[in-house]
């Protein structure tokens, strides 16, 4: 991967995306859910100090 990006290999970069990426709903769909579930807050307003905020 690291050798992939030094190159700059954009064709390369998406056959190794490809290759081993995937999205397995009945494994990432439920921790997703599982995720989302214990979530207290969904979005966070920050604010800067240094912006007069």
């Amino acid at each position: 991967m690291l050798a992939i990006q030094r190159a700059g290999d954009k064709p390369a970069s998406d056959r190794f995306i490809e290759k081993y990426t995937r999205w397995e709903e009945a494994v990432h769909g439920v921790l997703a859910a599982r995720m989302r579930a214990q979530q207290k807050y969904r979005y966070t307003l920050v604010r800067y100090s240094a912006l007069g905020e």
